[in-house]
Protein backbone atom coordinates (compact mmCIF):
# COMPACT_ATOMS: atom_id res chain seq x y z
CA UNK A 1 0.00 0.00 0.00
CA UNK A 2 1.14 3.69 -0.73
CA UNK A 3 1.85 5.65 1.94
CA UNK A 4 1.79 9.17 2.55
CA UNK A 5 5.73 9.83 2.42
CA UNK A 6 5.60 7.95 -1.00
CA UNK A 7 3.18 10.52 -2.14
CA UNK A 8 4.75 13.28 -1.18
CA UNK A 9 8.18 12.36 -2.24
CA UNK A 10 6.35 11.92 -5.67
CA UNK A 11 4.30 15.24 -6.07
CA UNK A 12 6.80 17.07 -4.86
CA UNK A 13 8.94 17.38 -8.40
CA UNK A 14 5.35 17.11 -9.91
CA UNK A 15 4.00 20.15 -11.98
CA UNK A 16 0.38 19.68 -11.03
CA UNK A 17 -0.69 21.58 -7.36
CA UNK A 18 -0.83 18.70 -4.90
CA UNK A 19 -2.38 19.36 -2.11
CA UNK A 20 -2.68 17.02 1.15
CA UNK A 21 -4.79 17.40 4.48
CA UNK A 22 -5.32 15.71 7.45
CA UNK A 23 -8.68 13.75 7.84
CA UNK A 24 -8.13 12.84 11.47
CA UNK A 25 -8.01 16.37 12.50
CA UNK A 26 -10.60 18.80 13.16
CA UNK A 27 -12.16 20.67 9.82
CA UNK A 28 -9.17 18.11 7.79
CA UNK A 29 -6.53 20.74 8.02
CA UNK A 30 -4.07 20.94 4.71
CA UNK A 31 -0.67 19.68 6.17
CA UNK A 32 1.21 19.68 2.76
CA UNK A 33 1.55 21.21 -0.70
CA UNK A 34 3.91 20.92 -2.96
CA UNK A 35 5.76 23.76 -5.19
CA UNK A 36 2.97 23.80 -7.73
CA UNK A 37 0.24 24.72 -5.73
CA UNK A 38 1.66 28.18 -4.67
CA UNK A 39 2.24 28.44 -8.24
CA UNK A 40 -1.22 27.92 -9.30
CA UNK A 41 -3.26 29.17 -6.29
CA UNK A 42 -0.90 32.27 -5.36
CA UNK A 43 -0.68 31.58 -1.99
CA UNK A 44 2.69 30.65 -0.07
CA UNK A 45 3.09 27.48 1.54
CA UNK A 46 3.03 29.10 5.16
CA UNK A 47 -0.27 30.68 4.31
CA UNK A 48 -1.96 27.28 3.25
CA UNK A 49 -0.47 24.86 6.34
CA UNK A 50 -3.00 24.34 8.80
CA UNK A 51 -6.35 25.53 6.98
CA UNK A 52 -8.82 23.79 5.41
CA UNK A 53 -8.98 24.08 1.31
CA UNK A 54 -12.43 26.30 1.60
CA UNK A 55 -10.05 29.23 1.86
CA UNK A 56 -9.81 29.37 -1.38
CA UNK A 57 -13.34 29.81 -2.21
CA UNK A 58 -14.98 32.55 -2.66
CA UNK A 59 -18.23 35.39 -3.49
CA UNK A 60 -19.29 33.28 -6.46
CA UNK A 61 -18.34 29.67 -5.43
CA UNK A 62 -20.81 26.94 -6.58
CA UNK A 63 -22.01 26.35 -3.35
CA UNK A 64 -23.36 23.16 -4.85
CA UNK A 65 -20.28 21.86 -5.89
CA UNK A 66 -18.92 22.46 -2.67
CA UNK A 67 -21.74 20.64 -0.99
CA UNK A 68 -20.81 17.99 -3.77
CA UNK A 69 -17.16 17.65 -2.78
CA UNK A 70 -18.07 17.83 1.63
CA UNK A 71 -20.43 14.84 1.02
CA UNK A 72 -17.90 12.31 -0.97
CA UNK A 73 -15.51 13.23 1.22
CA UNK A 74 -17.19 12.37 4.57
CA UNK A 75 -17.94 8.98 2.79
CA UNK A 76 -14.30 8.54 2.01
CA UNK A 77 -14.85 8.29 -1.62
CA UNK A 78 -13.68 9.61 -4.52
CA UNK A 79 -14.76 12.77 -6.16
CA UNK A 80 -13.66 15.52 -9.10
CA UNK A 81 -15.10 18.67 -9.69
CA UNK A 82 -14.40 22.33 -10.99
CA UNK A 83 -14.38 24.93 -8.69
CA UNK A 84 -14.21 28.71 -8.95
CA UNK A 85 -11.47 29.46 -6.54
CA UNK A 86 -9.72 33.04 -5.61
CA UNK A 87 -6.08 33.93 -5.41
CA UNK A 88 -4.93 36.43 -2.97
CA UNK A 89 -5.23 39.46 -5.10
CA UNK A 90 -9.39 37.90 -5.47
CA UNK A 91 -8.72 37.37 -8.85
CA UNK A 92 -11.07 34.58 -9.57
CA UNK A 93 -9.76 30.93 -11.51
CA UNK A 94 -11.44 27.82 -12.63
CA UNK A 95 -10.22 24.89 -10.71
CA UNK A 96 -10.56 21.60 -11.46
CA UNK A 97 -10.41 19.46 -8.14
CA UNK A 98 -9.92 15.81 -8.25
CA UNK A 99 -10.03 14.70 -4.21
CA UNK A 100 -8.75 10.83 -3.34
CA UNK A 101 -8.68 9.27 0.05
CA UNK A 102 -5.76 7.27 1.47
CA UNK A 103 -5.68 4.51 4.12
CA UNK A 104 -3.55 3.29 6.39
CA UNK A 105 -2.91 -0.45 6.79
CA UNK A 106 -5.26 -1.26 8.48
CA UNK A 107 -8.13 0.78 6.12
CA UNK A 108 -8.83 3.26 7.59
CA UNK A 109 -8.79 7.14 5.63
CA UNK A 110 -5.81 9.06 7.28
CA UNK A 111 -5.13 11.85 4.54
CA UNK A 112 -7.14 12.87 1.62
CA UNK A 113 -4.53 13.97 -1.48
CA UNK A 114 -6.49 16.99 -3.80
CA UNK A 115 -4.76 17.30 -7.53
CA UNK A 116 -5.86 20.84 -8.88
CA UNK A 117 -5.93 21.74 -12.53
CA UNK A 118 -6.25 25.58 -13.45
CA UNK A 119 -8.52 24.98 -16.23
CA UNK A 120 -9.43 28.77 -16.79
CA UNK A 121 -8.70 28.96 -20.48
CA UNK A 122 -10.91 25.62 -20.54
CA UNK A 123 -13.68 27.52 -18.81
CA UNK A 124 -13.61 30.75 -20.53
CA UNK A 125 -13.77 28.82 -24.15
CA UNK A 126 -16.19 26.80 -22.43
CA UNK A 127 -18.55 29.67 -21.59
CA UNK A 128 -18.04 31.90 -24.51
CA UNK A 129 -19.03 28.30 -26.72
CA UNK A 130 -22.50 28.19 -24.33
CA UNK A 131 -22.80 32.20 -24.65
CA UNK A 132 -22.19 32.17 -28.67
CA UNK A 133 -25.20 28.57 -28.39
CA UNK A 134 -27.54 30.92 -26.47
CA UNK A 135 -27.04 33.55 -28.69
CA UNK A 136 -27.72 31.68 -31.13
CA UNK A 137 -30.75 30.20 -29.99
CA UNK A 138 -32.34 33.82 -29.29
CA UNK A 139 -31.51 34.66 -32.46
CA UNK A 140 -33.45 31.87 -33.93
CA UNK A 141 -36.35 32.31 -31.16
CA UNK A 142 -36.56 35.87 -32.45
CA UNK A 143 -36.27 35.49 -36.21
CA UNK A 144 -38.88 32.92 -35.69
CA UNK A 145 -40.64 35.04 -33.78
CA UNK A 146 -40.70 37.75 -36.36
CA UNK A 147 -41.52 35.22 -38.86
CA UNK A 148 -44.83 34.44 -36.32
CA UNK A 149 -45.77 37.98 -37.08
CA UNK A 150 -45.79 37.98 -40.33
CA UNK A 151 -47.59 34.88 -40.78
CA UNK A 152 -50.58 34.89 -38.64
CA UNK A 153 -51.18 38.56 -39.46
CA UNK A 154 -51.43 37.53 -43.09
CA UNK A 155 -54.39 37.44 -44.62
CA UNK A 156 -56.62 38.80 -41.79
CA UNK A 157 -56.69 42.04 -43.20
CA UNK A 158 -58.85 43.11 -40.21
CA UNK A 159 -56.58 45.94 -38.47
CA UNK A 160 -58.28 45.73 -35.08
CA UNK A 161 -58.12 41.70 -35.00
CA UNK A 162 -54.36 41.68 -35.90
CA UNK A 163 -53.92 44.86 -33.05
CA UNK A 164 -55.75 42.44 -30.65
CA UNK A 165 -52.95 39.34 -31.71
CA UNK A 166 -49.79 40.69 -31.80
CA UNK A 167 -49.62 40.97 -27.87
CA UNK A 168 -50.35 37.28 -28.18
CA UNK A 169 -47.22 36.72 -30.27
CA UNK A 170 -44.75 38.69 -28.03
CA UNK A 171 -45.72 36.98 -24.39
CA UNK A 172 -44.17 35.10 -23.28
CA UNK A 173 -40.91 35.18 -25.34
CA UNK A 174 -39.97 39.26 -26.11
CA UNK A 175 -41.38 40.04 -22.29
CA UNK A 176 -43.77 39.19 -19.35
CA UNK A 177 -46.75 41.43 -21.31
CA UNK A 178 -47.31 43.44 -24.35
CA UNK A 179 -49.89 46.13 -25.29
CA UNK A 180 -51.01 47.33 -28.61
CA UNK A 181 -52.12 51.20 -28.78
CA UNK A 182 -53.46 51.77 -32.58
CA UNK A 183 -55.55 54.59 -33.91
CA UNK A 184 -58.28 54.47 -36.89
CA UNK A 185 -57.93 56.53 -40.00
CA UNK A 186 -59.55 59.30 -38.39
CA UNK A 187 -56.57 59.60 -35.52
CA UNK A 188 -58.76 57.89 -32.77
CA UNK A 189 -57.27 55.82 -30.06
CA UNK A 190 -58.88 51.91 -30.35
CA UNK A 191 -59.33 50.45 -27.02
CA UNK A 192 -55.46 48.84 -26.40
CA UNK A 193 -55.00 45.33 -26.37
CA UNK A 194 -53.21 43.35 -23.45
CA UNK A 195 -51.35 40.15 -23.35
CA UNK A 196 -49.50 38.74 -20.50
CA UNK A 197 -47.57 35.54 -19.25
CA UNK A 198 -50.68 33.47 -17.61
CA UNK A 199 -53.18 36.20 -17.96
CA UNK A 200 -56.29 34.63 -17.90
CA UNK A 201 -57.19 35.21 -14.61
CA UNK A 202 -55.72 36.54 -11.23
CA UNK A 203 -54.25 39.70 -10.60
CA UNK A 204 -52.03 39.60 -14.18
CA UNK A 205 -55.70 39.70 -15.93
CA UNK A 206 -57.26 42.28 -13.18
CA UNK A 207 -54.35 44.80 -14.45
CA UNK A 208 -54.60 44.09 -17.82
CA UNK A 209 -58.37 45.29 -17.75
CA UNK A 210 -56.97 48.42 -16.60
CA UNK A 211 -54.76 49.08 -19.44
CA UNK A 212 -57.29 47.86 -21.86
CA UNK A 213 -60.09 50.66 -20.78
CA UNK A 214 -57.10 53.33 -21.38
CA UNK A 215 -58.81 56.40 -23.43
CA UNK A 216 -57.23 59.01 -25.56
CA UNK A 217 -58.62 61.23 -22.69
CA UNK A 218 -56.70 59.49 -20.31
CA UNK A 219 -53.28 59.92 -21.43
CA UNK A 220 -51.17 62.71 -20.59
CA UNK A 221 -51.17 64.82 -23.47
CA UNK A 222 -46.85 65.56 -22.46
CA UNK A 223 -46.22 61.98 -21.81
CA UNK A 224 -43.59 60.26 -24.06
CA UNK A 225 -46.58 57.46 -25.01
CA UNK A 226 -49.21 60.15 -26.42
CA UNK A 227 -45.60 61.62 -28.18
CA UNK A 228 -45.02 58.35 -29.84
CA UNK A 229 -48.64 58.72 -30.76
CA UNK A 230 -48.74 61.87 -32.88
CA UNK A 231 -44.98 62.93 -33.38
CA UNK A 232 -42.06 61.68 -35.01
CA UNK A 233 -40.46 60.50 -31.56
CA UNK A 234 -38.55 57.15 -31.77
CA UNK A 235 -38.37 54.14 -30.12
CA UNK A 236 -37.68 54.28 -25.95
CA UNK A 237 -36.21 52.17 -23.25
CA UNK A 238 -36.80 52.74 -19.73
CA UNK A 239 -35.00 50.61 -17.16
CA UNK A 240 -35.56 52.58 -14.05
CA UNK A 241 -38.28 54.19 -12.36
CA UNK A 242 -40.58 52.17 -14.41
CA UNK A 243 -43.52 53.01 -12.20
CA UNK A 244 -42.87 56.99 -11.58
CA UNK A 245 -42.90 56.94 -16.02
CA UNK A 246 -45.71 55.22 -15.94
CA UNK A 247 -47.41 58.47 -13.51
CA UNK A 248 -46.40 60.57 -16.02
CA UNK A 249 -47.82 59.11 -19.20
CA UNK A 250 -51.40 59.03 -17.86
CA UNK A 251 -53.91 61.03 -15.68
CA UNK A 252 -55.39 58.03 -14.12
CA UNK A 253 -54.10 56.92 -10.52
CA UNK A 254 -54.88 53.40 -10.86
CA UNK A 255 -52.42 53.00 -13.88
CA UNK A 256 -49.20 53.02 -12.17
CA UNK A 257 -50.36 50.09 -10.06
CA UNK A 258 -51.80 47.77 -12.77
CA UNK A 259 -48.01 48.27 -14.49
CA UNK A 260 -46.37 47.59 -11.38
CA UNK A 261 -48.52 44.00 -10.79
CA UNK A 262 -47.83 42.99 -14.37
CA UNK A 263 -43.71 43.93 -14.13
CA UNK A 264 -42.66 47.16 -14.05
CA UNK A 265 -38.83 46.48 -13.99
CA UNK A 266 -38.31 47.39 -17.73
CA UNK A 267 -40.39 49.55 -20.43
CA UNK A 268 -39.89 49.46 -24.29
CA UNK A 269 -41.97 51.54 -26.30
CA UNK A 270 -41.78 51.57 -30.30
CA UNK A 271 -43.98 52.79 -32.84
CA UNK A 272 -45.98 51.38 -35.49
CA UNK A 273 -45.33 53.05 -38.27
CA UNK A 274 -45.66 51.83 -42.10
CA UNK A 275 -45.92 53.99 -45.43
CA UNK A 276 -44.95 57.46 -43.81
CA UNK A 277 -48.20 57.00 -41.20
CA UNK A 278 -47.79 56.32 -37.62
CA UNK A 279 -50.48 53.68 -37.14
CA UNK A 280 -49.92 53.29 -33.42
CA UNK A 281 -47.59 51.99 -30.57
CA UNK A 282 -46.25 48.87 -28.94
CA UNK A 283 -45.28 48.32 -25.19
CA UNK A 284 -43.45 45.80 -24.00
CA UNK A 285 -43.30 45.46 -19.98
CA UNK A 286 -40.76 42.93 -17.97
CA UNK A 287 -40.47 42.28 -14.47
CA UNK A 288 -37.32 41.98 -12.07
CA UNK A 289 -36.79 38.29 -13.50
CA UNK A 290 -36.26 39.50 -16.91
CA UNK A 291 -33.97 42.39 -18.81
CA UNK A 292 -34.84 44.05 -21.63
CA UNK A 293 -32.26 45.76 -22.99
CA UNK A 294 -30.55 47.39 -26.66
CA UNK A 295 -30.94 43.83 -28.17
CA UNK A 296 -34.75 43.65 -27.02
CA UNK A 297 -35.22 46.94 -28.57
CA UNK A 298 -34.19 46.14 -31.96
CA UNK A 299 -36.36 42.81 -31.84
CA UNK A 300 -38.94 45.07 -30.81
CA UNK A 301 -38.51 47.46 -33.66
CA UNK A 302 -38.24 45.09 -36.21
CA UNK A 303 -41.88 43.52 -34.88
CA UNK A 304 -43.33 46.33 -34.67
CA UNK A 305 -42.17 47.17 -38.89
CA UNK A 306 -43.68 44.12 -39.66
CA UNK A 307 -47.05 44.39 -37.73
CA UNK A 308 -47.17 47.82 -39.03
CA UNK A 309 -47.00 46.64 -42.24
CA UNK A 310 -49.56 44.29 -41.73
CA UNK A 311 -52.47 46.87 -39.85
CA UNK A 312 -51.55 48.97 -43.11
CA UNK A 313 -52.79 46.59 -45.27
CA UNK A 314 -55.79 45.92 -43.48
CA UNK A 315 -56.41 49.48 -43.52
CA UNK A 316 -55.62 49.65 -47.08
CA UNK A 317 -57.87 46.84 -48.09
CA UNK A 318 -60.86 47.71 -45.69
CA UNK A 319 -60.76 51.03 -48.39
CA UNK A 320 -60.14 49.28 -51.27
CA UNK A 321 -63.23 46.77 -50.35
CA UNK A 322 -65.49 49.49 -49.38
CA UNK A 323 -64.36 51.18 -52.73
CA UNK A 324 -64.94 47.86 -54.49
CA UNK A 325 -68.15 47.15 -53.17
CA UNK A 326 -69.46 50.71 -54.21
CA UNK A 327 -68.45 50.22 -57.81
CA UNK A 328 -69.92 46.66 -57.54
CA UNK A 329 -72.82 48.45 -56.26
CA UNK A 330 -73.23 50.63 -59.39
CA UNK A 331 -72.24 47.86 -61.91
CA UNK A 332 -75.27 45.39 -60.63
CA UNK A 333 -78.67 46.27 -61.42
CA UNK A 334 -81.43 46.10 -58.96
CA UNK A 335 -84.06 44.83 -61.16
CA UNK A 336 -87.35 45.46 -60.21
CA UNK A 337 -90.25 43.06 -62.01
CA UNK A 338 -91.16 44.14 -65.69
CA UNK A 339 -94.98 43.85 -66.66
CA UNK A 340 -95.22 40.26 -67.65
CA UNK A 341 -92.21 39.39 -66.05
CA UNK A 342 -91.26 38.03 -62.30
CA UNK A 343 -87.25 38.30 -62.00
CA UNK A 344 -85.08 37.21 -59.30
CA UNK A 345 -81.29 37.25 -59.02
CA UNK A 346 -78.42 36.30 -57.30
CA UNK A 347 -75.11 37.83 -57.61
CA UNK A 348 -72.19 36.94 -55.36
CA UNK A 349 -68.40 37.99 -56.08
CA UNK A 350 -66.18 34.91 -55.16
CA UNK A 351 -63.87 38.00 -52.93
CA UNK A 352 -65.25 40.92 -51.70
CA UNK A 353 -61.95 42.63 -52.43
CA UNK A 354 -62.65 42.07 -56.19
CA UNK A 355 -64.88 43.37 -58.84
CA UNK A 356 -66.45 40.53 -59.94
CA UNK A 357 -66.65 39.68 -63.47
CA UNK A 358 -70.20 38.13 -63.75
CA UNK A 359 -73.13 41.06 -65.05
CA UNK A 360 -76.56 40.77 -65.97
CA UNK A 361 -79.55 42.95 -67.37
CA UNK A 362 -82.91 42.91 -68.13
CA UNK A 363 -85.19 45.61 -70.73
CA UNK A 364 -87.86 46.46 -72.61
CA UNK A 365 -86.50 47.00 -75.87
CA UNK A 366 -88.26 49.52 -78.33
CA UNK A 367 -90.46 46.49 -79.58
CA UNK A 368 -92.24 45.95 -76.70
CA UNK A 369 -90.04 42.68 -76.34
CA UNK A 370 -88.18 41.84 -73.14
CA UNK A 371 -84.36 41.15 -73.78
CA UNK A 372 -82.52 39.43 -70.90
CA UNK A 373 -78.87 39.17 -70.56
CA UNK A 374 -75.99 37.78 -68.60
CA UNK A 375 -72.54 37.41 -69.13
CA UNK A 376 -68.98 36.46 -67.40
CA UNK A 377 -65.88 39.08 -68.13
CA UNK A 378 -62.20 37.51 -67.95
CA UNK A 379 -60.67 39.03 -65.04
CA UNK A 380 -61.64 40.40 -61.34
CA UNK A 381 -60.35 44.08 -61.76
CA UNK A 382 -61.19 47.23 -62.51
CA UNK A 383 -60.86 46.55 -66.23
CA UNK A 384 -63.25 44.25 -66.28
CA UNK A 385 -65.04 46.29 -64.17
CA UNK A 386 -65.48 48.92 -66.87
CA UNK A 387 -66.01 46.20 -69.84
CA UNK A 388 -68.91 44.85 -67.78
CA UNK A 389 -70.60 48.28 -67.85
CA UNK A 390 -69.35 48.90 -71.93
CA UNK A 391 -70.78 45.28 -72.85
CA UNK A 392 -74.30 46.25 -71.12
CA UNK A 393 -74.57 49.26 -72.63
CA UNK A 394 -73.20 48.11 -76.20
CA UNK A 395 -76.06 44.77 -75.65
CA UNK A 396 -78.65 47.33 -74.24
CA UNK A 397 -78.36 49.85 -77.39
CA UNK A 398 -78.22 47.29 -80.04
CA UNK A 399 -81.15 45.79 -78.90
CA UNK A 400 -83.30 48.63 -78.05
CA UNK A 401 -84.61 48.48 -81.63
CA UNK A 402 -85.26 45.04 -81.77
CA UNK A 403 -82.13 43.64 -83.01
CA UNK A 404 -82.23 39.78 -82.99
CA UNK A 405 -80.07 37.75 -80.54
CA UNK A 406 -77.23 36.90 -83.17
CA UNK A 407 -77.01 40.03 -85.16
CA UNK A 408 -77.00 41.82 -81.71
CA UNK A 409 -73.92 39.60 -80.55
CA UNK A 410 -72.19 40.16 -83.56
CA UNK A 411 -72.59 43.64 -83.50
CA UNK A 412 -71.36 44.36 -80.33
CA UNK A 413 -68.46 42.00 -80.92
CA UNK A 414 -67.47 43.89 -83.63
CA UNK A 415 -67.84 47.41 -81.21
CA UNK A 416 -65.68 45.57 -78.88
CA UNK A 417 -62.99 44.67 -80.91
CA UNK A 418 -62.69 47.98 -82.75
CA UNK A 419 -62.33 50.06 -79.13
CA UNK A 420 -59.76 47.51 -78.02
CA UNK A 421 -60.41 48.06 -74.24
CA UNK A 422 -62.99 45.55 -73.69
CA UNK A 423 -62.43 42.34 -72.27
CA UNK A 424 -62.95 38.83 -73.58
CA UNK A 425 -66.71 37.83 -72.23
CA UNK A 426 -68.72 35.00 -72.41
CA UNK A 427 -72.59 36.04 -72.93
CA UNK A 428 -76.23 35.12 -73.01
CA UNK A 429 -78.86 37.35 -74.71
CA UNK A 430 -82.03 36.48 -74.78
CA UNK A 431 -84.75 38.18 -76.42
CA UNK A 432 -88.77 37.20 -75.36
CA UNK A 433 -91.43 37.99 -77.69
CA UNK A 434 -95.23 37.27 -77.12
CA UNK A 435 -97.08 35.37 -80.04
CA UNK A 436 -100.86 34.77 -80.46
CA UNK A 437 -102.04 31.78 -82.68
CA UNK A 438 -104.27 28.69 -83.35
CA UNK A 439 -103.12 27.06 -80.06
CA UNK A 440 -103.45 30.67 -78.24
CA UNK A 441 -100.87 32.61 -76.27
CA UNK A 442 -97.58 31.95 -76.08
CA UNK A 443 -93.78 33.01 -76.01
CA UNK A 444 -91.19 32.80 -78.42
CA UNK A 445 -87.00 32.76 -76.70
CA UNK A 446 -84.74 33.56 -79.23
CA UNK A 447 -81.68 33.46 -78.04
CA UNK A 448 -77.66 33.72 -79.18
CA UNK A 449 -74.97 32.22 -76.67
CA UNK A 450 -71.00 33.40 -76.96
CA UNK A 451 -69.71 30.68 -75.43
CA UNK A 452 -71.84 31.12 -72.03
CA UNK A 453 -73.49 28.33 -70.26
CA UNK A 454 -77.03 27.21 -71.87
CA UNK A 455 -80.37 29.00 -70.66
CA UNK A 456 -82.84 26.45 -69.12
CA UNK A 457 -86.55 26.71 -69.64
CA UNK A 458 -89.28 25.43 -67.04
CA UNK A 459 -92.50 24.75 -68.39
CA UNK A 460 -95.38 24.88 -66.10
CA UNK A 461 -96.06 21.00 -66.05
CA UNK A 462 -92.24 20.58 -64.70
CA UNK A 463 -90.32 19.74 -67.60
CA UNK A 464 -86.76 21.30 -68.22
CA UNK A 465 -85.78 22.08 -71.57
CA UNK A 466 -81.91 23.15 -71.80
CA UNK A 467 -81.39 25.46 -74.65
CA UNK A 468 -77.93 24.45 -75.81
CA UNK A 469 -78.21 25.88 -79.40
CA UNK A 470 -76.96 29.32 -80.95
CA UNK A 471 -73.43 28.87 -79.41
CA UNK A 472 -70.32 31.22 -81.18
CA UNK A 473 -67.09 32.36 -80.05
CA UNK A 474 -66.63 34.77 -76.76
CA UNK A 475 -67.08 38.75 -77.65
CA UNK A 476 -63.95 39.59 -78.36
CA UNK A 477 -63.18 37.44 -80.73
CA UNK A 478 -64.49 37.30 -84.37
CA UNK A 479 -67.16 34.04 -85.29
CA UNK A 480 -65.70 32.67 -88.05
CA UNK A 481 -68.61 31.87 -89.85
CA UNK A 482 -69.48 35.50 -89.88
CA UNK A 483 -72.69 36.76 -88.18
CA UNK A 484 -72.87 34.67 -84.87
CA UNK A 485 -76.32 31.98 -84.98
CA UNK A 486 -79.23 31.96 -82.72
CA UNK A 487 -82.13 29.94 -81.90
CA UNK A 488 -86.00 30.27 -81.61
CA UNK A 489 -88.32 27.92 -79.08
CA UNK A 490 -92.26 28.44 -78.22
CA UNK A 491 -92.77 27.96 -74.74
CA UNK A 492 -96.29 28.27 -73.06
CA UNK A 493 -97.06 31.26 -70.47
CA UNK A 494 -95.97 30.42 -66.98
CA UNK A 495 -92.38 29.17 -68.09
CA UNK A 496 -89.47 30.04 -66.02
CA UNK A 497 -85.79 30.77 -67.19
CA UNK A 498 -82.90 30.41 -65.97
CA UNK A 499 -79.64 31.93 -66.82
CA UNK A 500 -76.42 31.52 -65.44
CA UNK A 501 -73.03 32.10 -65.00
CA UNK A 502 -69.84 28.85 -64.93
CA UNK A 503 -69.13 29.59 -62.06
CA UNK A 504 -73.02 28.43 -60.23
CA UNK A 505 -72.86 24.96 -61.93
CA UNK A 506 -68.93 24.30 -63.10
CA UNK A 507 -66.86 22.23 -60.14
CA UNK A 508 -63.41 21.22 -60.93
CA UNK A 509 -63.59 17.14 -60.23
CA UNK A 510 -66.94 17.11 -62.73
CA UNK A 511 -67.32 18.61 -66.24
CA UNK A 512 -70.08 21.66 -67.23
CA UNK A 513 -73.08 19.34 -68.10
CA UNK A 514 -73.28 17.72 -64.97
CA UNK A 515 -73.57 20.71 -63.30
CA UNK A 516 -76.40 21.76 -65.56
CA UNK A 517 -77.84 18.37 -64.62
CA UNK A 518 -77.69 19.87 -60.80
CA UNK A 519 -79.24 23.20 -61.93
CA UNK A 520 -82.02 21.42 -63.46
CA UNK A 521 -82.66 18.68 -61.16
CA UNK A 522 -82.81 21.79 -58.79
CA UNK A 523 -85.25 23.97 -60.70
CA UNK A 524 -87.79 21.13 -61.64
CA UNK A 525 -88.27 20.82 -58.64
CA UNK A 526 -90.36 23.94 -58.18
CA UNK A 527 -91.85 24.94 -61.01
CA UNK A 528 -94.76 26.48 -60.09
CA UNK A 529 -93.05 27.98 -56.76
CA UNK A 530 -92.59 31.78 -56.91
CA UNK A 531 -89.51 33.04 -58.71
CA UNK A 532 -87.54 34.23 -55.64
CA UNK A 533 -88.19 30.49 -53.47
CA UNK A 534 -86.42 28.78 -57.02
CA UNK A 535 -83.34 31.02 -56.82
CA UNK A 536 -83.01 30.70 -53.34
CA UNK A 537 -83.77 26.95 -53.38
CA UNK A 538 -80.81 26.73 -56.49
CA UNK A 539 -78.36 28.49 -54.81
CA UNK A 540 -78.67 26.05 -51.44
CA UNK A 541 -79.08 23.48 -53.61
CA UNK A 542 -75.62 24.11 -55.82
CA UNK A 543 -73.35 26.02 -53.31
CA UNK A 544 -70.71 23.49 -52.90
CA UNK A 545 -68.63 22.62 -49.60
CA UNK A 546 -66.32 25.62 -48.31
CA UNK A 547 -68.75 28.61 -50.74
CA UNK A 548 -68.22 29.26 -54.06
CA UNK A 549 -64.98 29.66 -55.90
CA UNK A 550 -65.44 31.74 -58.48
CA UNK A 551 -68.49 34.66 -59.19
CA UNK A 552 -71.87 33.13 -59.32
CA UNK A 553 -75.00 34.92 -60.95
CA UNK A 554 -78.21 33.67 -61.53
CA UNK A 555 -81.05 35.00 -63.27
CA UNK A 556 -84.41 33.59 -62.58
CA UNK A 557 -87.40 35.20 -65.11
CA UNK A 558 -90.92 33.55 -65.78
CA UNK A 559 -93.31 34.72 -68.49
CA UNK A 560 -96.91 35.79 -67.23
CA UNK A 561 -97.86 38.20 -69.91
CA UNK A 562 -96.37 40.55 -72.82
CA UNK A 563 -97.50 43.83 -73.67
CA UNK A 564 -99.06 43.06 -76.97
CA UNK A 565 -99.14 46.90 -78.64
CA UNK A 566 -95.64 47.08 -78.88
CA UNK A 567 -95.26 50.06 -77.44
CA UNK A 568 -91.78 51.04 -74.79
CA UNK A 569 -92.92 51.13 -71.25
CA UNK A 570 -90.87 53.56 -69.47
CA UNK A 571 -89.56 53.43 -65.64
CA UNK A 572 -89.78 49.60 -65.90
CA UNK A 573 -86.18 48.94 -64.76
CA UNK A 574 -84.35 51.15 -62.00
CA UNK A 575 -80.98 50.86 -60.69
CA UNK A 576 -79.85 50.43 -56.95
CA UNK A 577 -76.85 47.89 -55.23
CA UNK A 578 -77.42 44.41 -55.05
CA UNK A 579 -79.90 41.95 -56.61
CA UNK A 580 -83.14 41.67 -55.78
Amino acid sequence: MTSIDDIYRAAQASQVSIVVTDAREDDEPIVWVNEAFTRTTGYARDAALGRNCRFLQGPATDPAAVARLGLAVRADEPVAAALLNYRPDGTPFWNDVSISPVRDDAGAVTHHVGVQVDVTARADAERERDRVISASRTAQRRLELLRRIGDDLHGVFDADAEAAMLPGILVPELADWAMVVSLDDAGRLRPPHVATVGGGSGPAHEAAAVLTSLGRGDLDPSGALSRLLVSDDGALLVSSEVAAWWGRQTLRDDVPAAVATLGAHHVVAVPLDARGARLGVLVLGAGDARHLDERDLATARMAASRAAVALDNARLYRRESSRVRDLQRTLVPHLTPLDGLEIATHYGPADATDVGGDWFDAFRANDGNVGIVIGDVAGHDLRAAGSMGQLRSLIRARAWGGTGPGRTLTEVDAIAQDLGSIDLSTCLYAHLERVADDDGEHVVVGWARAAHPPMLAVTPDGVVHVLDGGLSTPIGLTHPHGERPEMHAAFPLGTTLVLCTDGLVERREESLEAGLARLAAAVGEMPDAPVEAVRDHVVSQLEPEGGWRDDTTLVVARVVALPADGQQEPDLVRRGPGGS
